[in-house]
């Protein structure tokens, strides 16, 4: 047997033990009428609870029916116990959970070696980083950095959900976002 083929034959083993432990796993159920409070009290911390949270009925940007009163485009997810919003910017990046390597990323580095002292990157090219970089001497460096929470967003972009008696009454008004 050659090494491709033995290759072959020991993925095809894992992929049919895959299967068949998908196949024994019980089905992992919805949220109890759409609540996502008590969703998050019993999952107790979900960075992406979307597919979780509505099962075979996710759609993406779907969000709670008791969250769809809030303004903006919102996101949400679970932190110890607790339901987490934010109202999320143009490019989608407020919201999103961040890269902390100190490594600049292929893109920044191109960047800088085609404009060595350029003051401004792009999203595209710092997508997702903690830290706002520019070029010095055809090297990015980091120029300032976001606090971050313990599962890796930016804080000031989250809110915890205001609840009472069951009722969502707040938040009035969502985090803008750090930058």
């Amino acid at each position: 047997m050659t090494t491709t083929n033995a290759c072959l034959a020991g993925l095809a083993a894992a992929i049919g033990a895959w299967a068949v432990t998908m196949a024994r796993a019980e089905p992992v159920p919805a949220a109890p009428h759409g609540d996502a409070v008590a969703f998050c009290k019993a999952h107790r911390s979900v960075d992406f609870p979307g597919r979780l949270f509505f099962g075979a009925g996710y759609r993406p940007g779907a969000i709670p029916r008791q969250l769809s009163k809030l303004d903006g485009p919102l996101r949400w997810r679970c932190m110890e116990g607790r339901v987490w919003v934010c109202s999320d910017s143009a490019d989608g990046d407020w919201c999103a959970k961040k890269d902390v390597s100190l490594r600049p990323s292929p893109l920044l580095r191109q960047a800088c070696r085609e404009d060595p002292e350029r003051v401004s990157l792009s999203f595209a090219e710092a997508h997702y980083s903690a830290f706002d970089w520019r070029c010095k001497g055809g090297t990015p460096v980091i120029i300032q950095s976001y606090p971050l929470d313990r599962h890796g967003f930016f804080k000031a972009s989250w809110i915890p959900l205001v609840v009472r008696r069951g009722v969502v009454i707040g938040p009035t008004e969502l985090p803008a976002g750090p930058r």
